[in-house]
């Protein structure tokens, strides 16, 4: 990824024009920019020993982006994801708690709406991937950039998930490929 004229930045923006929200599309256009940066830092010799690190944030990054046009999706489309949650529960009285493990409850089992919070990259990848938005073969390289994300957690194993300058370059052709199909749905071209 070659360092960004401010001409190419202008038209990274345009690119993403399809999201309405200006404070959303102007830090896209951001990160984008700090993806080309860090980018031309990790090729630089002098930071040989940083590299490995500096390609992690670049996916950190690339993650990042991709999840956030997931939401503007999903908020767009107005897409609904819920889960089970449970309330008035009552513990069953002693006789009945057959397992010394486990309580033994009676409950009313609803079905809400997640809350946004909870609408990380992994759901929303299934979400779209489900949807048939996003394709099985790109929902894939997704999943492997959001691995490499995981990473960044220090107290998460990083053994099997290797970061090389070809995991950096396919994390950056995900995200535009991403961009892409999500513009695409929204404008109704699949």
């Amino acid at each position: 990824m070659p360092q960004r004229s401010s001409s190419q930045n202008a038209q990274t923006a345009s690119n993403f024009s399809f999201i309405k929200d200006t404070t959303l599309r102007r830090k896209l256009v951001e990160a984008i920019e700090t993806i080309s940066e860090l980018y031309i830092i990790q090729q630089d010799p002098k930071y040989a020993e940083l590299a490995k690190e500096i390609r992690r944030v670049i996916v950190l990054y690339c993650a990042s982006i991709i999840e956030a046009v997931f939401l503007y999706l999903y908020k767009k489309k107005n897409y609904k994801i819920t889960k089970t949650e449970y309330k008035d529960v009552q513990t069953l009285s002693k006789r009945y708690q057959l397992d010394p493990n486990c309580k033994f409850v009676i409950a009313s089992q609803i079905t809400v709406p997640r809350h946004e919070r909870e609408l990380m990259l992994d759901v929303l990848l299934k979400l779209f991937v489900d949807k048939g938005i996003i394709s099985e073969q790109l929902g894939k390289k997704i999943d492997k950039a959001r691995g490499i994300r995981n990473t960044l957690h220090l107290s998460k194993s990083r053994s099997g998930m290797g970061i090389s300058k070809s995991s950096a370059k396919e994390s950056t052709d995900v995200v535009y490929e991403s961009v892409i199909a999500v513009r695409n749905h929204l404008s109704g071209n699949p």
